[in-house]
């Protein structure tokens, strides 16, 4: 049944926006980003294989102004940081006995552009938990 009354289509918001300019700038959406960015890091330290502990260990995130525009907070959560987590003993690794690094999420395991054929046990824990946020849908 449709509703009845009228569609407003005259509406003139301004651009840019200074309401959610100041609602993305604010201090409460730094907190809201630090806070969920920290519950990512704890579930993914939850969830990730433990031989060692370094991957878990070495996750961290901090909030910082980011987005397409530059224009409001974001949580920035890395794994392996810029240090090398261990060394990688595996017959398919080129260089044996190399220090390993992992990159971003893409390079977290398969999955690169072109497929690199490498699968890493903790590669697919990252996204895992991000997807267990569902953010598309609001925060659990």
């Amino acid at each position: 049944m449709p509703a009845s009354g009228h569609r407003l289509t005259d509406i003139d918001i301004p651009e840019p926006n200074k309401a959610l300019a100041a609602l993305l700038l604010s201090r409460n959406m730094e907190l809201l980003m630090g806070i969920l960015g920290q519950e990512v890091v704890l579930r993914y330290r939850a969830k990730v294989a433990k031989r060692t502990g370094q991957l878990a260990a070495s996750a961290s995130s901090h909030v910082q102004i980011g987005g397409h525009k530059n224009d409001r907070w974001v949580g920035r959560v890395t794994i392996g940081g810029d240090m090398a987590v261990a060394k990688w003993f595996s017959p398919r690794n080129p260089n044996p006995g190399d220090l390993f690094y992992y990159g971003v999420l893409h390079e977290h395991g398969d999955g690169g552009n072109p497929p690199s054929g490498w699968d890493f046990p903790a590669h697919k824990d990252l996204k895992a938990v991000v997807e267990s946020m569902n953010f598309a849908q609001g925060v659990n």
